[in-house]
């Protein structure tokens, strides 16, 4: 069994056909890179996996359902509030995990702080988000996604909005992820050159 798949996947959007019957599998440590130009259904065949949106067909991780739990997403244009520490922002990745009080344990606490050693971002951890280079902030936007501690990572156009050098360091980030920790990684891309 694979640890993602994803079958006959159908996404309309009205009388819209906008995905119709995707199907693949990927194991842990493996990337699948989703090619095409925008508006190709890219994006929205990583919400229908994210199971973010309506759509038939079926999607399993680890043989389970797909749920916020198993699955971490990085959107294209993430939400950055101006008042948030990088690592407040980080721990909203526990979200799923928070019990019934609603609120954070230490074990969240330690996910965060490990999650941000990782990626070398633990100095920045009392900074607030908006403060950072674009490199340091998309950094900071996987670091939640790890957060999750899912064995699954969406990405959808991870580097669009980087320049060269912090394209790089992020894709080389992704895939170091990848090997170390047996992500399996499914990741959106319209530009070949980065």
């Amino acid at each position: 069994m694979s640890l993602l798949e994803v079958s006959d996947i159908v996404v309309r959007f009205g009388g819209v056909t906008a995905l119709d019957e995707a199907s693949f599998t990927i194991d842990e440590g493996q990337i699948c890179g989703l090619i095409g130009p925008n508006g190709a259904g890219k994006t929205t065949l990583l919400r229908a996996i994210a199971d973010l949106s309506p759509h038939s067909g079926q999607v399993l991780i680890d043989g389970q359902p797909s749920n916020a739990r198993n699955v971490a997403m990085v959107v294209q244009s993430p939400i950055l509030p101006d008042r948030m520490t990088v690592a407040e922002y980080t721990l909203l990745g526990r979200t799923a995990h928070v019990g019934r009080a609603g609120r954070e344990i230490h074990r969240d606490h330690e996910v965060v702080a490990s999650v941000l050693e990782c990626l070398g971002l633990l100095a920045f951890a009392d900074r607030h988000i908006t403060s950072l280079s674009g490199g340091e902030a998309q950094r900071v936007v996987i670091a939640r996604a790890l957060a999750q501690q899912t064995g699954v990572l969406l990405l959808d156009e991870p580097t669009s909005a980087l320049d060269l050098g912090h394209r790089d360091a992020v894709l080389t980030l992704i895939d170091e992820l990848r090997r170390n920790d047996h992500l399996a990684v499914v990741a959106a891309m319209h530009d070949l050159t980065s």
